[in-house]
């Protein structure tokens, strides 16, 4: 049986169980309705007893069934790009890799980091790591504390080779204006620089050591215009020594489902990061393991998971098995 078809059994399985809660529901709403005629103490218990079902048991079953969903979603759609994969719902690339880059501002508390859907793998020879990130900062506006939070999915990619290099490129969107002083201002080894490339000095903030005479690679540059013109997300890079990370922010691993229909084969395979390609791109041609940049593929759509759904078709086994047998004779 392959990972398709289990993954297809299995969540048709959990959206059953699942719905089935739901179901439950109504006798208890009827419930209070009747108790509201006879008993207001009594009706006061069944009010309760109702908002916790709901609240607090079928909201975590919910939350089983899209963890579940987001996990054979991300192992299935990325086997294409990545080899060896492994993939962990509550973890996250590292903290210290992540503060390293110094690319998005993060309060340093634990809480002010979150991280969750780690996957690791291979993609062409090189370790990658990913995650979908919330970034939360604290910054003063005059006499006032303020915040703001920013989410997306981290890349982490370890270069083979140590390149001596320390700069960062931030899309000018991305940030908060008065939060990006505030903190590279606690970087005082940093400096604000120009990349001499006219759509890039327009678009990013460009950062290196004081001192440094350091820019991004002209083919470099040029693969992340092609990625710039693709993906819907903001675009912050980091390379610092052998690790090459990137923050697209808006863009993530996880989707949303929805329990109004059971979960078809093209939302389950669907890839969830195809921007993956061109970061691995990135990275190869820095290390000079390419030469050419990618060429453009058309643009996907919106995996169906995360838009309303309609009436979709259930992805039963027969039909799984079908597609498989497509693939073998291609």
């Amino acid at each position: 049986m392959t990972l398709l078809q289990e993954s297809s059994m299995e969540l048709q399985k959990k959206y059953k169980e699942v719905s089935r809660r739901y179901y439950l529901y109504i006798p208890i709403v009827c419930l209070v309705l009747l108790a509201a005629f006879i008993d207001l103490r009594l009706c006061a218990v069944a009010i309760v007893f109702s908002l916790g079902y709901q609240l607090i048991y079928l909201r975590r079953k919910r939350q089983e069934y899209s963890a579940l969903f987001n996990h054979y979603h991300i192992l299935i759609g990325m086997e294409n790009q990545m080899e060896g994969l492994q993939h962990t719902h509550l973890e996250g690339v590292s903290r210290e890799d992540i503060l390293k880059a110094r690319l998005i501002p993060v309060t340093e508390k634990d809480k002010c980091l979150l991280t969750r859907e780690h996957t690791i793998g291979l993609a062409k020879g090189l370790p990658v790591e990913l995650c979908d990130a919330t970034f939360c900062y604290q910054y003063k506006s005059g006499r006032q504390n303020r915040g703001y939070c920013v989410s997306g999915c981290w890349s982490r990619i370890e270069l083979p080779t140590f390149t001596g290099c320390d700069w960062r490129l931030i899309e000018k969107d991305v940030l908060n204006e008065l939060a990006r002083r505030s903190y590279f201002s606690a970087y005082p080894e940093l400096e604000r620089a120009q990349v001499g490339v006219e759509w890039v000095d327009q678009k990013y903030y460009f950062y290196r050591p004081k001192g440094s005479d350091e820019k991004p690679d002209a083919l470099l540059l040029k693969q992340l215009k092609l990625l710039q013109e693709y993906t819907p997300g903001r675009i912050c890079i980091s390379l610092c020594g052998n690790l090459f990370q990137v923050f697209i922010q808006n863009r993530v691993l996880s989707r949303n489902v929805s329990l109004a229909a059971t979960l078809t084969v093209h939302q389950i395979s669907a890839c969830p990061f195809p921007e993956l390609d061109y970061l691995v791109r990135m990275a190869r041609l820095i290390t000079r393991q390419e030469q050419e940049v990618l060429v453009p593929v058309q643009k996907q759509e919106e995996p169906a998971a995360s838009q309303p759904q309609k009436a979709a078709q259930p992805a039963e086994e027969g039909e799984v098995q079908e597609k498989e047998e497509d693939k073998d004779q291609a």
